[in-house]
């Protein structure tokens, strides 16, 4: 399991670089739409594991159809991804060529603060995916077949988000970051607050189109001031620190129940989602604005 939790770590943060990089060579919101892809294949993976299983395979058996689709994968995208390879020592890797004056980051601390907010919006996400199931069971009785929706809802609500709403992602990152913090906020009250499973899945749904393009957003503004060739380190720099969101998240619901009941910490998840809404435009805006600080030169540039 550590293996495999290294690799995947690593594999994502080199597809939201290559991701990167060709949202910079082609000017497309990639970011998002990478993303989206990410939460189909959460759903087509449960429910595919879930049939074959059914079908009566082996668990050994499953996880070798998970092994053969992702290496024809990461075959495809090897293939497909050569374009946006640069050499080493490129005079390319040191400099923007749309924008020359856009330096490497040379500074740790932008991306930093990036990456925190961005744990904000994973920990309103994690916390919703792993404890919507157990909401609909504890506080309704409900059973594991309609439990169950609860995690499929907000992943498939997700996908369809950050595919639809791509575009809006590049072209008005300030509209989606407050417009999905603020609709993140609204879900969690709602959800927290709710009579039937009805409402408590609404509640999923609002808070699934609030969350999904919120990390996508924040990345893919924090790439456009990085030079092609850095966007690997910037990657995993905002990566690995927004993943602390993803890790406690759910930690941070479970910890409230024990001063409040689940309806509650929920209450607490909709703070956070308010949180990241009150700071995640300033930050990031301040953070891009210090990346592009006048009279910080790349070392080509300076030779």
């Amino acid at each position: 399991m550590l293996l495999v939790g290294a690799s995947s770590g690593a594999a994502d943060v080199a597809i939201n670089a290559l991701a990167g990089r060709a949202e910079h060579v082609s000017d497309r919101p990639l970011i998002t739409r990478s993303a989206g892809l990410f939460s189909v294949g959460v759903v087509l993976a449960s429910l595919g594991t879930g049939a074959l299983l059914g079908a009566g395979l082996s668990l050994i058996a499953v996880f070798g159809v998970v092994a053969a689709a992702i290496l024809a994968l990461a075959l495809t995208t090897h293939l497909t991804s050569a374009p946006l390879h640069l050499p080493p020592h490129d005079s390319a890797a040191e400099t923007d060529d749309h924008n020359p004056r856009v330096p490497p980051t040379n500074s740790i601390a932008p991306l930093l603060a990036v990456g925190l907010i961005a744990a904000l919006a994973y920990a309103v996400e994690n916390a919703h995916q792993s404890w919507g199931a157990v909401m609909l069971t504890d506080v309704f009785r409900a059973s594991p077949q309609v439990a169950a929706a609860a995690p499929a809802a907000f992943a498939a609500t997700a996908a369809v988000a950050r595919l639809t709403l791509a575009p809006l992602s590049r072209s008005h990152p300030t509209a989606i970051l407050l417009g999905g913090g603020t609709l993140a906020a609204a879900g969690s009250v709602v959800l927290a607050t709710a009579p039937s499973v009805a409402v408590a899945l609404v509640g999923l749904v609002l808070a699934a189109l609030g969350t999904a393009t919120l990390f996508p957003t924040l990345l893919s503004r924090s790439l456009r001031g990085v030079a092609p060739a850095q966007h690997g380190r910037a990657t995993s720099t905002i990566g690995a620190t927004a993943y602390l969101g993803f890790l406690l998240g759910p930690a941070y619901v479970g910890a409230l129940t024990e001063v409040s009941d689940l309806r509650g910490a929920l209450l607490g998840v909709a703070a956070l989602a308010l949180l990241f809404t009150l700071a995640a435009t300033p930050i990031s805006a301040w953070a891009a604005g210090h990346r592009r600080m006048p009279g910080r030169r790349s070392p080509a540039r300076a030779r």
